[in-house]
Parts: structure tokens; sequence; C-alpha cells
């Protein structure tokens, strides 16, 4: 019988029940008492981080309370989410025009917003749990004392009935935080709304950090319990943030203490992440942390774990574990090429591979600790075409050659690409360790590969998890996910899906070609190329350049790109995303060496329609960078 397939992926918005994995290691730096940016890209789990800290999916989620070993707010934290693009914060850039009043309207919404979220949190966590020990006394004292302190403010919205609860605060700020969105949406009297503001206190994030602290004291009122609850406010996808907005939270964020603490979560590193509208203070690494997930080092035990919870929810057995080597082995290309080999006409494939058995026993090749049953094929190919002399143990060479061998070794992945381009194979994709790079630490692209590997494999879950997958339908699976991948713009939100095709397709396609082949041997000597470098000094002139830079990044948010640059760079460097390789036959690893890309080049394979016009161009752009130095190349040859 076939079973459920648990690797179905949907955004995180999108599921009914959001089934949690979580990095300990990531989340403890999230939990702690400095503010945090949080920057990975598409599918890194930034969404699932910051919902895990939310008061009420700790309170509702049943794999999240599992994960949290039932440590729900042992952290003394309560966390709220908000997602960014669902507030009105554009309304306000085209309301004001003066910084100065910018600058405090937009700090007093952002507290409004997140005071508004706490008020709600304590009364829900005050019926639902035994956290806090306040009696209705203490709440309508609480309550009292801030509605005094803010009267002006809050006046129009005061009910008449009494005591004030948490909740009537609650509906306050509500009310308070909707009539300043209706002012900027109707462009309303700026001055007016300054002098009702201005009783919040000058310094942003002082009408927040007020109140939050009267209701921290309100979560604490045992004399004997000295430490105070945080708030943390969770905002989602920043990236939808303005310069200006950006700015600001910088601001707030520099100004936050106890009990109030931000993290962030971005798509990208924003261009300016240490301004302040401050005089001479900016934001460093003391102030707040940046947690980089693009980066992350982990990301094949993340993914084991996402996918175990997944099978654990179809088969109720938490014994069962997504191993992926034990499901899809690991990586040994010259095995992968013995099977490639089998039945080969081709003469120079045939004398190759002849070779390559004679060379088996050879020392030079002998890995320590390593037992290799398949004859060293790519070595023998490496050594052929890059003229490099095997030296026998008693030559003087004989010392370098660990360096030698590891030089070859590095070039493993080119010289598969390039036997493959010369003999025309396709090349086959398969194994533990290229599932994992394909990612390029993406969850959302690993659950893709999952769910085809899953079908491929027949649908008997059990079996899937026991049994090592051929590599022949490992391959068909993949390259089924990379097509459907790359078909998929506007499913996976690039703004301008036919214009943003041509560019990715060209990129991907060139990629292919100049890992594959050159105009000699330079593809092998600086291996696996594709990392395109823009100049982008002209930037604010040259509005071409900027629609260039913007489709890029429009891409690479969704998925298809990979930006290595900062963003104050004056070159901007990205890569073909890894996800997109058995599609495009290039490295699964990605790229490595850069090449530079002109912009005329990126404008042609934006605005040309016709195919075969298209084709040319990407043939004349491998062409160009086939025939140049590339910008890398730490090629430490052989003598």
């Amino acid at each position: 019988m076939k079973d459920l397939n648990p690797f179905t992926g949907n955004r995180f918005e999108y599921d009914r029940k959001h089934l949690y994995y979580l990095q300990y290691d990531h989340l403890s730096i999230l939990e702690g008492p400095k503010p945090v940016y949080m920057i990975g890209s598409r599918g890194t789990g930034k969404t699932t981080l910051l919902k895990a800290l939310n008061w009420s999916e700790r309170l509702e989620n049943e794999t999240l309370r599992t994960q949290l070993k039932g440590e729900l707010f042992n952290g003394r934290y309560i966390g709220l989410y908000m997602k960014l693009p669902e507030i009105k914060l554009s309304v306000f850039d085209r309301w004001i025009g003066d910084f100065e009043h910018y600058v405090s309207i937009i700090g007093m919404y952002v507290d409004l917003l997140w005071l508004e979220l706490a008020s709600e949190a304590i009364s829900e966590l005050v019926i639902c749990t035994e956290l806090f020990k306040f009696n209705t006394q203490n709440e309508h004292d609480c309550v009292s004392v801030i509605i005094e302190e803010y009267k002006q403010l809050f006046s129009e919205f005061i009910p008449n009935s009494s005591p004030l609860t948490l909740r009537g605060l609650k509906n306050i700020l509500e009310s308070v935080r909707k009539r300043l969105e209706r002012t900027a949406e109707d462009k309303g009297d700026l001055v007016k709304a300054v002098q009702l503001l201005d009783q919040t206190g000058q310094q942003v994030g002082v009408f927040g950090k007020k109140i939050g602290k009267r209701l921290s004291d309100l979560c604490s009122v045992d004399e004997n319990d000295k430490d105070k609850w945080l708030f943390k406010v969770c905002m989602d996808e920043g990236e939808y943030l303005s310069s200006k907005q950006q700015l600001v939270l910088n601001t707030m964020v520099r100004l936050s203490s106890n009990p109030v603490s931000f993290n962030i979560a971005y798509v990208y590193t924003p261009e300016d992440i240490n301004s302040t509208t401050l005089n001479n203070l900016a934001l460093s690494n003391a102030d707040r942390d940046v947690l980089e997930l693009d980066n992350a080092s982990n990301f094949k035990m993340f993914a084991e774990g996402v996918a175990s919870v997944r099978v654990w929810n179809v088969l109720h057995d938490s014994s069962k574990q997504v191993v992926l080597e034990k499901m899809f082995g690991s990586l040994n290309i010259n095995e992968i090429l013995v099977e490639m080999f089998k039945d080969v006409t081709n003469k120079q494939a045939q004398i190759l591979y002849e070779e390559a058995k004679s060379l088996k026993e050879n020392p030079f090749f002998k890995e320590k600790e390593k037992v290799e049953t398949a004859p060293p094929i790519y070595q023998t190919y490496l050594v052929k075409k890059l003229g490099i002399q095997i030296p026998a143990p008693d030559a003087p060479r004989w010392k370098r050659r660990g360096q030698e061998a590891r030089e070859i070794r590095k070039r493993m992945v080119a010289g598969y690409l390039s036997m493959c381009e010369e003999f025309k194979w396709e090349p086959r994709y398969c194994s533990a360790d290229m599932i994992v790079q394909m990612c390029d630490n993406c969850i959302r692209d690993f659950l893709n590969q999952m769910n085809y590997l899953f079908i491929q494999s027949g649908g008997d879950l059990e079996k899937f998890l026991s049994t090592k997958m051929k590599d022949s339908k490992q391959n068909i699976a993949l390259k089924e996910a990379s097509e459907k991948k790359a078909h998929s713009l506007e499913v996976n939100g690039v703004p301008r899906p036919i214009e943003a095709y041509r560019l990715i397709y060209g990129l991907a396609k060139v990629t292919g070609i100049i890992q594959r082949r050159s105009g000699g041997v330079s593809h092998l000597r600086s291996s696996e190329r594709g990392i395109f470098v823009i100049d982008v000094k002209e930037l604010k002139i040259s509005l071409a350049l900027q629609r260039t830079v913007e489709f890029i990044r429009e891409a690479a948010q969704a998925g298809y790109f990979r930006i290595l640059s900062e963003p104050t760079s004056e070159r901007l460097e990205f890569r073909v995303h890894t996800s997109l390789a058995p599609n495009y036959m290039f490295s699964y690893r990605g790229s490595y060496y850069q090449v530079p890309l002109h912009l005329s080049e990126i404008d042609k394979l934006i605005t040309t329609i016709n195919p075969d016009d298209i084709e040319a161009i990407i043939e004349e752009i491998a062409g160009r960078i086939g025939g140049e130095d590339p910008l890398q190349n730490t090629f430490e040859g052989f003598s």
C-alpha cells in the first residue's frame, strides 16, 4: 500500500498544522536578551524560528511543545510575532516628509503594534495558564496607571465602564493605532498628529519601554520574583522595510533595553544595518547579534530532523529516522562513472577506462584509510588533460604527493562534468552529499527533492527509509525536481516571471557550459566557474543597472540566485542556485570562481524574445568567459 507523502512542502503560512523541528543553537541566540538581526535566504527556517518564540504557538502547537520538551516559558519572555508586509508602514512614507516627525511617528506606530500584542498575550496567558499570579485588582491598577499617564492620547477611546482590563488596554491601543493609520492614509493634519504624540516622549521607543515596564512588573507581582519578564518582538520579512524605516528600526534597537528586545528576519542583509538617527551613535555587535543562516554548517542535521518529524507525523512512530546516507548512499564520483562506462562504445572512453583500471593500484592514487572499489577514472582523465606526470615513490616530487593529490581532488567535479561533455553523456545526480549541497541551505528545496525521490521510489515509506535507492532512480527524481523548480517562477513569487526566466535560464545555461568546456583546459584549471561579477559603482546614475540589480535581487529572494557580496560592495557577486544544477547540468556544489558579466549581456538576455537568439547570446557569453582568465585562479599547477 502506498503511504501518504510526508515531504510535500508548503510555506509555513499554508500549513494547517506546522510541524516543528528546532535548531537549538539558533534558537538559543534568539532567546537571549540581546536583539538579533537574522539573515537567511528563502527556506532557511526564519519564520519557523520566529514563530517558535511566539507565545500562542507555544500553547497551541503540539510538535513545538514536544521540541521544547514542555519548557514553554522557562526563558521568562513573551514572544510577539508580526509579519511586516501585513503592517501599513508604506502609508507613512507617502504621508510624512519631515524626517524628524517621521522618526517619532514610525517609532510610535511600532510601539503601538507590539504593545497591542503584548496586552493580548498577557491577558490570554492568565486565562490559559498559571504563569502569572496577579489578581484583578493588580490588573486594574496597572492599566489605570498606564491610561492616566497617557490620558490625552487615549482619551477618545477610554470606555466608561470599569475596572479597566488588559483586554480593554489592548482595544485602546488598537484604536489609537488604527486612527494613526487612517490619518496617514488620508494624509491628514501632520502637525496635529505630532502634537498628540508629543506626550509619549521625544526619544523614539520611550513610549514602548515605559508601558512595557508596567506590563512586565505586572507579570512579576510577587516581591520575591526578582527576574522581570521580557517581550521579544519578532518581525518577519524585514526586507519589506524601506531604507528610512530600517533606519528607525536600527535606532529603536540601539535604544532598546529591558523589558523589550527585537528579533528581525531578512532574506538578505539590508544596505545599512548600522546607522541610526542618533548623532555619533551607530549599531554594533555590542548592541545586537547578526545570525546568518545561509552559512550554517549543520544543514544536513537540520534537513534530516525536519524530514524525520514529518515521517513521525505519518507513521506515528518516533523511532523512524531519516538518515540520508542510508537512503541514498555517500558520494563516490568514480563509482557513478563505472556505471556510466558500462556498455560504452566510444573508443576514447574505452581507452580512458582501461587506463584508469591499470592505474588502480598506483600508490599515487591511494588514500589513507579508504578502500576504493572503483578505478581512479576522474583522476586519470585530469592527469591526461592537464599533462600531469605521476611521480614514482622514490622521486623528489613524491614528497609533494599529498598536495598534488589534493589539487586533483579539488577538480573532481570539473573532471566529471568535462568527461560527460566530451563523451556526450548527461551528468548523473545522486547520493546524500549531492542532495544536501543542491539544497543550498534551503529546506523547501530539500523537501521538494525528497518529494520527487519518494514518488520515484514507489511510495512505500518504510522501504524508502530503510533501503538504499538506486542511483538511476535518484537521478531521475532529482532532475524532475530541478526542472519543476526551473519552470515555477510565478508560483515561487518572482514578480516578472517571463523576463526573469530569460535571465535565470540564460545564466544557468552559461554556468553549465563554462563548467563543462572551454577553448582549452581552463575549465579544469579554474574549475566550477560561475560566480558572476557586475560593477555597480554607477548604480545611482544608471537606470539600466538599477533594473538589472533589481531583477537579480528578485530572483535571489525567490531562490533562483544566491547573492554573495555585501550590499555596500561596489561589485555585485552572485551565482545560480544549486537546486537548478541537474536541469542545467552544472556542479551540484555551485560555483567557486568569479567571472565578469557585462551589463549589456544581461540586458540582451532579459529583453530578447526569440528562443534562437537567446541561445546565440548564451553561447556568445559562454565563449567570451571561456576565452578569458577568471577573476580568481588558485590553481597551483604541477611541475
